[in-house]
C-alpha cells in the first residue's frame, strides 16, 4: 500500500510537472486579453470635445444672431428717422414768420428736427440738381419756403404720420405736408418681415443646442449603462445616479459659452 501511495503522489506530481506551464500560460494569455479589454474599453469612452465644440458654435451663431437683431434695430431706427416731411408753407407767408412756425415744429414731442429751408436756398438746390438756371426761363422765384421736418422713430408709423400731417396743416400759414407713405410702408413691412425671420432662426439655434445637449447626455448614459446598473443594483438612489452626469454636461455648457465668448470677441 504503501508503495502504491508513493507512485500515485509521484504520478500526480508528474502531472502537475506537465499542467502548471499550461495553466500559467493560459492565465497569462487571458490576462493579457483582459488589459487589451480594458485598454480599448477606456479608448472608446466618450470624449466632451465634440459636445464642447458643438455647444460653443451654436451658442456663437446665437451671439452672432443677437448682435444682428441689435443692429437691425439701430438701423431700422435710423432709417425711420431719416423719413422726411415736407412743410410747405403759403405763399404769402413771411420769412420770420416761416422761422418761428419751424422753431414751434422742433419743440413737439413727435419732432426729432425742423430745418427752415429759405425759398431762395430751395431755388439753389433745384438749380444744381437739374443742372440748369430754370430762373431765367421764369423770371421769379415761385419755390415757397419749406420745412424739412424728421420725425422720431416711435412716431413714424403710418397712422401716427397721417395725423401728424393733418395737424400741421390746419394751421394757415402752412399750404400743404408732402411724405412718401408708400416709401414708409414699405420699410415697415421690411422691418417687420426681418424680424420675424431673425426670430425663427433663434428659435431654431436654441432647438439645435437642446438637442445637441440632450443627444450627447443620451450617449453618455447609454455607454455607463452596466455602471447605472450595477448602482442600482446596489440600492443607489436616482440622484446620486444623475448627478455625475448633470454636473459634466453643465461643465460641457460653462467650456461651450466660454468658447461661444471667446470666438465673439475676435470677431467683433
Amino acid at each position: 500500500n504503501i508503495t502504491k501511495l508513493q507512485g500515485r503522489e509521484a504520478h500526480n506530481s508528474w502531472l502537475a510537472s506537465l499542467t502548471f506551464p499550461i495553466y500559467s500560460a493560459t492565465g497569462r494569455i487571458f490576462a493579457s486579453e483582459h488589459m487589451q479589454a480594458s485598454r480599448k474599453t477606456r479608448r472608446r469612452r466618450p470624449s466632451g470635445l465634440p459636445s464642447v465644440v458643438s455647444i460653443g458654435l451654436v451658442l456663437f451663431s446665437l451671439g452672432l444672431l443677437g448682435i444682428s437683431v441689435f443692429a437691425a434695430r439701430e438701423v431700422s431706427r435710423y432709417l425711420k428717422e431719416e423719413f422726411l416731411v415736407e412743410v410747405f408753407f403759403a405763399d404769402s407767408t413771411q420769412d420770420i414768420d416761416a422761422e418761428q412756425f419751424t422753431a414751434r415744429l422742433t419743440r413737439q414731442p413727435w419732432a426729432l428736427s425742423a430745418t427752415f429751408i429759405h425759398k431762395d436756398k430751395a431755388a439753389e438746390r433745384l438749380k444744381n440738381e437739374i443742372g440748369e438756371d430754370f430762373l431765367q426761363y421764369y423770371g421769379t422765384n415761385f419755390l415757397p419756403h419749406k420745412a424739412d421736418l424728421h420725425l422720431r422713430a416711435e412716431f413714424t408709423k403710418p397712422a401716427e404720420v397721417a395725423r401728424i400731417a393733418a395737424e400741421i396743416r390746419r394751421d394757415p400759414l402752412v399750404e400743404d405736408v408732402r411724405y412718401q407713405p408708400d416709401m414708409l410702408d414699405q420699410i415697415t413691412k421690411n422691418l417687420r418681415t426681418a424680424q420675424w425671420v431673425m426670430l425663427a432662426i433663434s428659435a431654431i439655434m436654441v432647438l439645435i443646442a437642446v438637442s445637441l445637449i440632450s443627444s450627447s447626455l443620451r450617449l453618455s448614459v447609454f455607454a455607463s449603462r452596466f455602471l447605472i446598473k450595477s448602482m442600482q443594483l446596489v440600492g443607489a438612489t436616482e440622484l446620486f445616479i444623475i448627478m455625475p452626469f448633470i454636473r459634466k454636461f453643465a461643465g460641457y455648457a460653462l467650456w461651450g459659452w466660454l468658447l461661444a465668448l471667446t470666438l465673439l470677441v475676435f470677431c467683433l
